[in-house]
């Protein structure tokens, strides 16, 4: 597909053509994919509203069609965006959903990515074990069919794990295994954002020179693919390396660059950004200000379920008066 490569705008043509060709000939099953693309495009280049409209369409379709292997493709696709809005409780029921159906019909390149999936969801909600399980369930699958792409994505998913339990060392291994998988299959999205997990690997060890390289090198591609997410999330991690730096004009910067690209896309890259923005409102001295967006960012974590949540609250109540808004 042309937009991993991040060609957004001739993909959004190709599948609107696809999705008219398809409601003239009355073709249900190539309707019901051109909208499920379509919305997963809508994912990365509009806005997550926009995304859940048309993965929800294509998933009546579907059940109207009636085939399981279908259904489950959509299940997947929607729950991904409910993820990216935080409804992530909504997003594990539909991808466990489709990752039953997937077992049931023997479909072990879909089952593969929605153990990919249901990886992710578990992390984010700071269920670790559960994630490390579905993760490398999903790995060996992935490797056993030859699903480079699912390969490189849980790769990233269980380097960020093992990483946040300090294990440096196989953390940078799953990285480099997915960078090296990602430059080779071409796909620019998994280059960028495993750019983006070694720039925060770097950094969380002190090296900074190389964090700066990682990092500028995955904004780079991110901003040529104009993916919302993708963008928002690669420009926190600058903040934070800008913030680690004390270069506090620039850590605003991005993080208010940030907080705007992110309002497209992911409601915890939003959160994200508050919270970078909060500490460096306390690092300028200005703890009203550092309360304001520190609150800002709990108040979408409380929402969303990140595990985050507990960090900015534990930030917020060291601060001189720290008691919390409800």
């Amino acid at each position: 597909m042309v937009y991993k490569q991040g060609n957004y705008a001739l993909a959004e043509e190709s599948l609107n053509e696809a999705r008219e060709l398809a409601a003239r000939l009355l073709n249900a099953p190539m309707l019901c994919d051109a909208l499920m693309m379509i919305g997963s495009l809508a994912r990365f280049r509009t806005s997550r509203e926009s995304a859940i409209t048309y993965l929800s369409e294509s998933l009546e379709l579907a059940r109207q069609v009636g085939d399981p292997e279908l259904i489950s493709n959509v299940l997947g696709h929607l729950g991904s965006a409910l993820s990216d809005q935080g409804s992530f409780q909504e997003a594990e029921a539909y991808n466990k959903e489709a990752a039953e159906l997937a077992r049931s019909i023997g479909n072990r390149d879909q089952l593969a990515q929605l153990l990919y999936n249901l990886c992710t969801l578990a992390i984010f909600q700071g269920r670790f074990d559960e994630g490390e399980r579905y993760g490398l369930e999903g790995l060996e699958l992935a490797r056993q069919v030859g699903y480079m792409e699912v390969v490189c994505k849980i790769c990233t998913n269980l380097g960020a794990l093992v990483m946040d339990l300090e294990d440096f060392t196989k953390a940078e291994m799953y990285f480099k295994e997915a960078l090296e998988v990602a430059r080779r299959i071409g796909d620019t999205k998994v280059v960028s954002a495993d750019l983006g997990s070694l720039g925060s690997l770097a950094q969380r060890q002190g090296r900074y020179y190389e964090a700066t390289a990682y990092l500028q090198e995955a904004l780079s591609l991110a901003r040529q693919m104009g993916d919302t997410w993708l963008l928002s999330a690669v420009l926190n991690e600058c903040g934070e390396l800008a913030l680690k730096l004390r270069d506090l004009d620039a850590a605003a910067a991005v993080f208010q660059e940030a907080a705007v690209i992110s309002a497209q896309g992911s409601k915890d890259e939003v959160a994200a950004a508050y919270y970078g923005l909060a500490r460096v409102a306390q690092a300028c001295g200005k703890l009203e200000d550092a309360r304001r967006y520190g609150q800002k960012s709990l108040s979408i974590y409380e929402i969303t379920g990140n595990r985050m949540k507990e960090e900015v609250q534990q930030w917020m109540q060291a601060l001189p008066g720290g008691e919390m808004s409800s």
